[in-house]
């Protein structure tokens, strides 16, 4: 399977994409990469790659959230600077399911 997702025109500050073999899935959200959600203990970049996972049928949402919280979830990637967004793409260490994940700094007027 070859997809390609754009998320530059989303206006979202945090993006990510997972694939599981012939699954994707894609979350994009309106949350400050480095804050923590409140009620979820995770930040703004982990909590769309939880969702992007979930999408593609890699976990449940608790299951990878619990991951998430206590850094188990993966290690970091190759990093690099897209057009003004930050893009990294994280191997989970689980059944070869990689998200890709993309953030952009708030600014105001955003």
């Amino acid at each position: 399977m070859s997809v390609s997702v754009s998320w530059a025109h989303a206006r979202g500050f945090s993006v990510a994409a997972a694939c599981r073999g012939d699954k994707l899935g894609v979350d994009i959200d309106l949350l400050d990469p480095d804050l923590l959600v409140p009620d979820v203990g995770v930040t703004g970049r982990a909590f769309v790659r939880a969702e992007a996972l979930v999408k593609a049928g890699a976990f449940d949402l608790d299951v990878v959230l619990e991951l998430a919280r206590h850094r188990e979830l993966g290690w970091p990637g190759d990093r690099r600077d897209v057009y003004g967004l930050v893009v990294e793409d994280v191997p989970t260490g689980f059944d070869r399911v990689i998200a890709a994940v993309a953030w952009r700094r708030p600014t105001v007027g955003s």
